[in-house]
């Protein structure tokens, strides 16, 4: 049996660079923070529109495993999936292509700042189960 947990968000690190070439604009920048007209930007999270689950692999299934694999993933701007990448662990090698099938098929609304799509990363755990 394989059991759903939801995927995590990582948002990506932002940071705005400020060249200040003298001390009045270090004091108007200052003052503008504070006051709030330097606005930070709005962030949206990636939303899934299309989940598949991976299958239990038969060969892992005869021997008796049970795991819980944890996987994490960038979502482009255009919503699919890529970079997958695998927590390294034991006897994980059984269950890489079902997971990486099930994944490629996920289609999301891609994560926005100040309305444009942006990349971002997410992770999400497996957990496979003999145990119904």
């Amino acid at each position: 049996m394989y059991k759903e947990s939801s995927p995590s968000v990582i948002k990506p690190t932002q940071s705005a660079e400020l060249f200040i070439t003298d001390q009045d604009d270090f004091a108007i920048a200052t003052k503008n923070v504070e006051q709030g007209l330097v606005q930070e930007p709005i962030w949206h999270n990636a939303k899934q529109l299309k989940s598949v689950d991976p299958v239990y692999p038969s060969v892992a299934k005869r021997k008796g495993i049970e795991i819980e694999v944890k996987v994490n993933f960038t979502i482009d701007v255009n919503g699919q999936i890529k970079d997958i990448q695998f927590a390294r662990q034991n006897k994980i090698n059984y269950f890489k292509n079902s997971i990486r099938s099930a994944i490629e098929q996920w289609r999301f609304l891609p994560a926005k700042v100040d309305d444009q799509p942006v990349e971002s990363q997410m992770s999400k755990v497996f957990a496979f189960s003999l145990q119904s």
